[in-house]
């Protein structure tokens, strides 16, 4: 009985040693899969299918950049900002370079008024690249809420030197120099300007407003 044992014990336990470095060696093929799959789920708009996969994907290999990053963007476009702020920071912790991920923790920051961190991370995002347009309007729309208004203007000014099609920033120009920096002769040109691009919406209806009477109630800088 004792050598029956013996016997068992010696096959038993090498199968079990071998299953196991086969499934090790798998674990990267399957999360590669699973990612794969996921990506083309979050492209088709089904976030949650996408979300399910990726997290399998995560757990064969929790490092796997793409997978955490795109399980990011499941949970933001779910309005789950909380567990894309985690995923994006993983992301970020792996791979300081991967700018998608840091532009997307930057604005999750701002969606959530985590005003600060979002603010330094436009600015580290800026000083990689100087003609960065997302990073400078959303450097105006952070000056803007902390009532810094003249270095807003500067931020939608850039943003227009940079791109001269942008209509939020001639809106917001607008704004900024009607409503708080009292310049009126320069407010009527960027509204002027905006509706020049713009003729319809809420926000085109508030840019005549202002333009038929400057006493028009406030309103706020577009997002």
């Amino acid at each position: 009985m004792r050598q029956e044992n013996n016997t068992r014990n010696n096959i038993v336990l090498p199968l079990a040693a071998a299953l196991a470095v086969f499934a090790a060696g798998c674990a990267p093929l399957l999360s590669n899969y699973y990612q794969d799959q996921g990506m083309r789920k979050f492209r088709a708009g089904d976030y949650a299918r996408a979300q399910n996969l990726l997290e399998q994907a995560v757990s064969r290999d929790p490092e796997r950049v793409e997978a955490l990053y795109y399980l990011g963007r499941c949970y933001e476009e779910e309005k789950n900002f909380d567990q894309a702020l985690s995923r994006y920071r993983q992301v970020v912790a792996l791979d300081p370079r991967h700018r998608e991920a840091r532009g997307r923790l930057a604005e999750n920051y701002y969606q959530t008024g985590l005003d600060p961190l979002a603010f330094r991370e436009y600015q580290l995002l800026l000083l990689e690249n100087p003609e960065d347009s997302q990073a400078l309007f959303r450097l105006g729309n952070l000056a803007y809420r902390q009532d810094q208004y003249p270095q807003a203007a500067a931020y939608f000014q850039r943003v227009l030197e940079l791109n001269p099609e942008e209509a939020r920033a001639y809106f917001n120009l607008g704004v900024i120099y009607g409503y708080d920096l009292g310049d009126s002769a320069r407010a009527r040109d960027y509204f002027q300007q905006y509706l020049a691009r713009v003729s319809t919406g809420e926000s085109a209806d508030q840019a005549r407003a202002w333009l038929q009477g400057p006493e028009s109630p406030a309103t706020e800088v577009l997002p």
